[in-house]
């Protein structure tokens, strides 16, 4: 078989050669280099198959093809695995969080809170025409308290409708503790407040004379509205001697009183927590709302509420058990796969550690490795948070045995009690900070298995060419946008709080570039200013800059789409995948690993098919069938036609060589003109009869000897009177292939040529052929013609 495969490929390459004792000139091939033609065969179109068999491929490339596909397809291979990662991890999140029922739990106490806890009520008590965003006095929170969350918090009878006159009569001890029906309220309510601090006024001068004390707020800035983030993880410090607990309603009215006229509100009282804590049984969630009362420096009150919430038991069936066994371990089968091939790279470095960590260090493996390290830390979170919840949950079965309530021993139990439960809560809330992370992570490696295939990898391909244009954009982007986020603090800063600092007007400023801006809140500082400030914004980032944005994307975008269109589909790669695995199993084929280490001989070698089958090779590959052989090397040569050949078509080389024909329009004429010169001496020697025959205008003066590379002027080229055509038939054609040659040789041709020729790929390179086959065919004509 070996034998018959090498005299078919000698016969097939003898029709190529030239007759015995001729020595007709060589030429390189446009696409496959390595391959010799005859003159004028440059362009000619020659089949992957047929240089598998005929010409062979470099074992350099050969290789390199072979990695590819492995690379590849353990790409492909991965995508599925990172795909299955996501829902995985979705499935553990949704399981353990209950973030559906915890929203729906918070929604309807704030509900109940802003509606309902009503004060300034009017006669006959049927209508509170306030709620906690009204409370902007020391006066009005006592009298929402009193009024407004007391009565609706801590019910002592059954509620009856407007006028009906009706007493249904006292509410049992169990049912006193139920709050919204379906909701357990869990020990009293809290009652404590932070203490500014006192500093050291900024003009004390003016401070000494009216005996002014100044206090700075602690713990979250108040300089403008605070956001509930900033609440429920703030530091806030508790003055505990003012710590106050109400049980029941009549207990929290005298105390309140009490509270009010010995004055513990003053100057000093920076924030007021009112906390309660309830759980509602069908979520299974401990939930603490805190109504928080922030009194600023500048003499307002912020108002906000936040939330607390946890699941008691973390795990509410079997599925959230095998959610979590599937995750992790499809994340320590990762951790076992890059350990492996760690180890690998550091033995096949032979010592050298440095070496072989570098040869394995690669983005991709970095990936792989965060998303190792941020999943194990999640794990080292959950079972940290799931012993701070079993704590929790032992402390509040034990807090339905106390008696004796109010007393010293139920204070000091439920203080460890809040103590307890607002530990565990700011544990869950920053978890959520590494449960976000790992979906990142998981979508890199996504971008992983897409940068093996070209159709998926369209977008990270075009964010990676066009990297370095995009980073000189951010550039000018980040000057002007930076200097309109100044610009928007000194013209709306004092009247909108929405550009009061930097770190609000830039995110204004990104909202207003997407189209959400809110004009009447800038024309507060002033019409004209407004509209200067709205108008030159829109124009230089919104109509310029983005679009300038998306021009400099989509360029890349459309080279990168038609690059890709030469590849192979998701689908087809998939199938050849599939393909391999079974043909591996039922030993039909070898797996690519085997192959890739016997082309290590010499790079330069050009493998043909005897050169693998044949066992007495040293390129010899055991196990390999003469089919996969074919089939490698064709896919090979394919892959490199795909890479290599000029994106161009018939229509687009007839329109090149016109173009290219119009642009040595100059050196024509200036030809013709240096011909009309160089002849014009001898005119007077001549008769007219060998003038005409000549074949030069009648016309013209020295002065049209030009620069030749500028042509001559447009009045002697109006003077001539003879078009591009007579002149080209009068210019000989060896001449005006020479003067191609030179042009092309001065760089690129639209420069070189003087026009504008077209722009696709290989524009040179195809030039260059096209006048060196014309010049080797007008050579080999001539010669023939003087035989």
């Amino acid at each position: 078989m070996i034998a018959a495969i090498a005299a078919n490929n000698k016969r097939n390459r003898r029709k190529h050669s030239t007759k015995s004792g001729e020595e007709a000139p060589s030429r390189q091939h446009s696409v496959y280099q390595w391959i010799s033609t005859a003159p004028g065969m440059e362009l000619s179109e020659i089949q992957p198959v047929e240089v598998a068999n005929l010409y062979g491929m470099p074992a350099s490339e050969f290789r390199a093809y072979l990695e590819r596909e492995l690379h590849s397809e353990q790409n492909i291979m991965s995508l599925p695995w990172a795909i299955l990662s996501v829902v995985l991890y979705a499935l553990v999140l949704l399981s353990h969080e209950g973030v559906n029922q915890s929203n729906s739990l918070i929604s309807a106490i704030d509900y109940d809170i802003v509606a309902n806890a009503n004060f300034a009520f009017s006669d006959p008590l049927f209508m509170g025409h306030k709620n906690y965003e009204d409370v902007n006095s020391f006066a009005d929170f006592w009298s929402w308290m009193n009024k407004g969350f007391i009565p609706l918090t801590m019910q002592s009878q059954h509620a009856t409708s407007e006028s009906s006159g009706l007493s249904i009569g006292d509410l049992s001890r169990r049912d006193r503790k139920r709050y919204l029906w379906h909701h357990l309220t869990v020990g009293p309510t809290k009652l404590s407040q932070g203490l500014a601090d006192e500093i050291r006024c900024p003009n004390e001068h003016v401070a000494n004379v009216y005996s002014i004390k100044c206090t700075t707020e602690r713990g979250i800035d108040l300089e403008q509205h605070p956001v509930k983030i900033q609440a429920e993880q703030g530091s806030f410090v508790e003055d505990i001697p003012k710590t106050r607990w109400l049980y029941n309603a009549s207990q929290a009215s005298t105390l309140l009183a009490q509270l009010e006229a010995e004055r513990w509100l003053d100057q000093r009282t920076n924030h007021i927590k009112v906390s309660k804590m309830t759980y509602n049984a069908a979520s299974d969630l401990l939930l603490t709302t805190h109504v928080n009362f922030f009194f600023g420096r500048s003499g307002r009150i912020w108002k906000l509420l936040s939330h607390e919430a946890m699941r008691l038991k973390p795990y509410q069936d079997i599925a959230s058990y095998v959610w979590d066994v599937l995750f992790y371990t499809q994340v320590t089968l990762l951790f076992v796969f890059e350990a492996k091939d760690l180890c690998s790279a550091t033995f096949q470095s032979k010592g050298h550690v440095l070496q072989g960590l570098k040869s394995y260090a690669g983005i991709w493996n970095l990936v792989d490795w965060l998303f190792i390290i941020a999943s194990y830390i999640v794990l080292g979170l959950w079972i940290g948070r799931a012993m701070n919840v079993e704590d929790v949950e032992r402390m509040v079965m034990a807090s339905g045995d106390l008696e004796g309530c109010p007393s010293a021993a139920c204070e000091e139990y439920y203080s460890a009690l809040f103590a307890r439960v607002e530990d565990a809560g700011q544990f869950v809330m920053h978890t959520k900070v590494f449960n976000a992370v790992v979906p990142l992570i998981i979508m890199l490696r996504m971008f992983k298995a897409f940068s093996a295939q070209p159709r998926l990898a369209l977008v990270t391909e075009t964010l990676r060419k066009a990297w370095t244009n995009l980073a000189h954009y951010l550039i000018v982007f980040g000057a002007i946008f930076a200097s309109y986020a100044c610009m928007g603090v000194a013209f709306f800063g004092r009247q909108s709080s929405s550009f009061a600092t930097l770190d609000r007007a830039i995110p204004t400023m990104f909202l207003m570039m997407l189209g959400g801006f809110d004009f009447a809140d800038l024309e507060i500082s002033g019409r004209g200013y407004a509209f200067f400030f709205f108008a030159t914004f829109m124009f230089l980032i919104v109509l310029v800059m983005l679009s300038m944005l998306i021009a400099i994307i989509m360029d890349v975008y459309v080279e990168v789409k038609a690059i890709s269109k030469s590849s192979e589909s998701l689908f087809l790669e998939a199938k050849n995948t599939v393909r391999r695995g079974i043909q591996n199993w039922q030993k039909k084929r070898i797996s690519l690993h085997k192959i890739t280490p016997v082309l290590c001989v010499d790079d330069n070698k050009l493998l043909r098919m005897e050169h693998l089958l044949d066992s007495s090779n040293i390129y010899y590959v055991p196990g390999l069938s003469e089919a996969q052989a074919q089939r490698l090397l064709s896919e090979a040569a394919r892959m490199w036609s795909f890479k290599h050949a000029l994106a161009v078509k018939p229509g687009d080389i007839k329109k090149f060589v016109d173009d290219t024909f119009k642009a040595l329009t100059p050196f024509v004429r200036f030809s013709a003109v240096a011909a009309k010169t160089a002849l014009s001496e001898e005119d007077e020697n001549r008769d007219p009869a060998d003038r005409s025959r000549s074949g030069l205008m009648e016309s013209g003066s020295d002065d049209e000897t030009a620069d030749w590379d500028k042509g001559p002027s447009p009045e002697a080229a109006g003077r001539t009177e003879i078009s591009v055509d007579q002149l080209a038939m009068q210019v000989p054609l060896q001449t005006l292939l020479r003067a191609a040659e030179m042009k092309i040789s001065m760089g690129d041709p639209r420069a070189g040529l003087g026009c504008r020729l077209p722009s696709w790929p290989g524009s040179k390179e195809l030039l260059s052929q096209v006048v060196s086959t014309a010049q080797t065919i007008c050579s080999d004509f001539l010669h023939r013609a003087a035989v």
